[in-house]
């Protein structure tokens, strides 16, 4: 930016139509003040959470670098939608977003400045970026609860723990009675450590498999029957072996019926082995 004194310009404001001269017309020489100015669009900063439990009401603050008013979308305005919220002085703005009956998952906030218009839709037709964009986490009420399956266990034996938790995963931390100066239940370092994996509890729980051998053929007058291997916890998504003994021939046939789970569901599970 180039400042000139005002008589050293031909036709300067104010005149007969308020029209600053073309710069052909400037006549005289340049001020001695010079200053760059560096013009940069209107921009949004959140101040938020990042993860909020579901029944919360959500404080949405931030400040606007410029403008008088804004609009506050959240998911396109299809969950709220706060219309011309005024800026305070010192452009800072906040709404207040009742997040009961809402679902898990990550909702997307969108804010315009000094934004024409009322709706996602027109602002859409109209190719309007939004000024500031965040995303902000919903979540369950966070629970954590665990069990033994049994109070003792020797050594060489094994023991489980299990429980329902509103997490991606758990840690499971055993201390021997001597500290990280004893023998862990792994038979290494005082303190073990387990990190454990939870799923969605609708898809987990215990399972019973049975199995049906075809007695149209007889071994000798003898019944026949079936020795099914110890099937161990696994983990969702992973194939099952189902395997054993028979005293039928080969090309007998066996049915395999799974069914389940049983209601007394969980969604983590480990193992321990005592070492």
């Amino acid at each position: 930016m180039h400042v000139y004194d005002t008589y050293h310009v031909a036709g300067a404001v104010p005149n007969e139509t308020d029209d600053f001269a073309a710069p052909a017309d400037v006549t005289g020489a340049k001020d001695k003040d010079e200053e760059k100015v560096k013009l940069e669009p209107v921009k949004v900063t959140f101040d938020i959470p990042k993860i909020v439990v579901i029944g919360d009401e959500v404080m949405i603050k931030g400040t606007a670098s410029g403008g008088n008013k804004i609009d506050v979308l959240i998911e396109d305005g299809d969950i709220e939608y706060f219309n011309d919220q005024l800026l305070c002085e010192n452009k800072e703005f906040e709404v207040e977003w009742d997040t009961v009956g809402l679902t898990e998952g990550s909702y997307r906030i969108d804010v315009y400045i000094d934004c024409p218009f009322d709706s996602f839709e027109e602002i859409e037709a109209a190719g309007i970026e939004p000024d500031g964009s965040t995303i902000i986490r919903l979540i369950s009420y966070p629970h954590l609860d665990a069990n033994l399956s049994k109070d003792t266990a020797p050594i060489g034996g094994s023991f489980e723990i299990y429980g329902n938790a509103s997490f991606d995963y758990v840690e499971i931390v055993a201390i021997s009675p001597n500290g990280g100066n004893g023998t862990g239940l792994d038979g290494l370092y005082g303190i073990s450590i387990y990190t454990v994996p939870a799923f969605n509890p609708d898809e987990t729980g215990s399972y019973k498999i049975h199995v049906f051998i075809d007695r149209t053929d007889s071994v000798g007058g003898t019944a026949g029957f079936y020795n099914l291997n110890e099937t161990r916890n696994l983990i969702l998504e992973e194939p099952i072996e189902i395997n054993g003994t028979t005293n039928r021939p080969p090309g007998t046939n066996i049915t395999i019926n799974i069914t389940g789970p049983e209601t007394d569901k969980y969604n983590f599970y480990k193992r321990i082995k005592v070492q």
